[in-house]
């Protein structure tokens, strides 16, 4: 069955976002897009998902509705700069360029802007779990209205066979003797 879940909610001062996608398939196949500092959690994903869908194509995404900041600080390398403003000029002159070296080209070479991470806010599954069960049981009760929803189709036609069914036995003695008047004819 194909469903969707979502469900949100605090998580490390933070908040998680988890939607669930399922689509009809043999076997129980999840694939996860986690943040990394939930990637550690993939097995606990993996069982709790397990616990709930039976089989199917099952795809996870969670990320965090601040964005992927966790407030660390912008740091300027000055020494850096320097040291590679010299370089674009020395290549600047080996191959001949004229102009100016841009501010922008400096800041963009490498650990000349860089941004200390602050120390890790330590995540734990007791504060995941309630936001994956949220949107599971989203995801969970989709499925099961597309179930009954198909259940119910699937009824209705077959009760429409029945009545066919039913007419073809009430017209067939009919048919039989048309048949066997037209085969005498001939």
């Amino acid at each position: 069955m194909t469903g969707f879940g979502a469900g949100e909610g605090g998580v490390a001062g933070r908040r998680l976002r988890i939607e669930i996608r399922t689509v009809n398939h043999r076997f129980f196949n999840p694939a996860f897009k986690l943040p990394g500092d939930l990637a550690a959690f993939e097995g606990d994903f993996r069982e709790r998902l397990r616990r709930e869908v039976d089989r199917g194509h099952v795809a996870v995404s969670a990320r965090w509705e601040d964005g992927d900041r966790r407030g660390g600080e912008l740091r300027l390398n000055v020494e850096r700069a320097r040291e590679a403003m010299a370089r674009l000029r020395e290549l600047q002159a080996a191959v001949g360029l004229s102009g100016e070296v841009s501010l922008d080209l400096v800041a963009r070479q490498l650990d000349v802007l860089t941004v200390e991470e602050p120390a890790e806010s330590s995540i734990s599954w007791t504060e995941v779990e309630p936001v994956l069960g949220a949107a599971l049981s989203d995801c969970v009760a989709m499925r099961r209205r597309e179930g009954e929803a198909l259940a119910a189709e699937l009824a209705g036609r077959l009760g429409e066979l029945r009545r066919l069914a039913a007419e073809v036995e009430r017209l067939a003695p009919a048919r039989l003797q048309r048949e066997l008047t037209r085969l005498r004819t001939n």
